[in-house]
């Protein structure tokens, strides 16, 4: 019996170990792939990815972090399928949360605005404490230019949730707050034309968000945009989708602000 007792206790300890080189191992992926993802260096971080994959598996933070860096290289139907693949094999709450989110986002992209929100709102059955979705369902109101009401309060909603998640990672913090902080300076512009409360939710945005990380800096310069656009304040729209464009030209955000600029330069 000890000696079956001592070779069980090898085994546990063997398998234990294995478990925890694989979590420093994924450890070091999330690290790096979140590291590109802030330069836009977003086929890099594919191949970075590539590293969840053991021996040909698909787990579900591969297909999360793959179909989230397809969107911002603007393969939506590949990213959204990655995505619903995710969620068909993840159970925990928290993740499933952040991946409905993330296809909720997908969704957007495509103009299924509809589909969208119900992701968002699956999003918030899961984790109610997030501003994300309540951003996500705001953003695709204020893109439609409908139910004014409803995006006001969905964008106060994000920024009051964000800013009270204070246990979460202090740049989660930051870049979650910037985003609210930004789609809730839109809706006030296209729904409430409080100019100076405008450029304050702006200017607290811009501060919470480093130039370094590319995509969330483009996404705030193009949430402005469409904030400046709604107070008719033509040449601050203008700049701002000119420095989204600049600062993450391979990003989503940066290719709706060139391709904004570029419908400009025609008319």
């Amino acid at each position: 019996m000890r000696t079956v007792l001592i070779a069980l206790a090898g085994l546990l300890a063997g398998l234990l170990g294995e478990v925890i080189r694989r979590m420093i191992r994924q450890a070091r992926i999330i690290r790096k792939q979140l590291d590109a993802y802030r330069r836009g260096e977003y086929e890099g971080q594919l191949r970075i990815i590539e590293g969840f994959r053991a021996n040909g598996s698909e787990p579900p933070e591969y297909l999360f972090f793959r179909g989230s860096t397809l969107l911002e290289l603007g393969a939506l139907e590949e990213a959204e399928k990655c995505l619903r693949r995710s969620l068909g094999v993840e159970q925990a709450a928290i993740f499933k949360a952040l991946t409905e989110d993330e296809l909720g986002l997908v969704l957007l992209e495509q103009a299924r605005y509809d589909e969208a929100i119900a992701a968002f709102e699956n999003a918030l059955l899961n984790a109610p404490g997030r501003g994300g979705p309540h951003r996500g369902i705001a953003s695709a109101l204020l893109r439609q230019e409908r139910q004014a009401g409803d995006a006001l309060r969905r964008a106060r909603t994000a920024v009051e949730l964000d800013e009270a998640a204070r246990k979460s990672a202090r740049e989660d913090y930051d870049l979650n707050l910037a985003e609210s902080l930004a789609v809730f300076a839109w809706a006030v512009a296209a729904y409430g034309a409080d100019e100076e409360r405008v450029d304050q939710l702006l200017e607290r945005s811009f501060t919470l968000c480093p130039t370094t990380t590319r995509p969330i800096r483009a996404e705030i310069h193009y949430h402005a945009a469409r904030a400046y656009s709604a107070l008719g304040r033509v040449e601050e729209r203008e700049a701002q989708l000119a420095w989204a464009a600049e600062v993450d030209p391979n990003g989503n955000f940066g290719r709706l602000a060139a391709a904004e600029l570029q419908k400009t330069a025609k008319m």
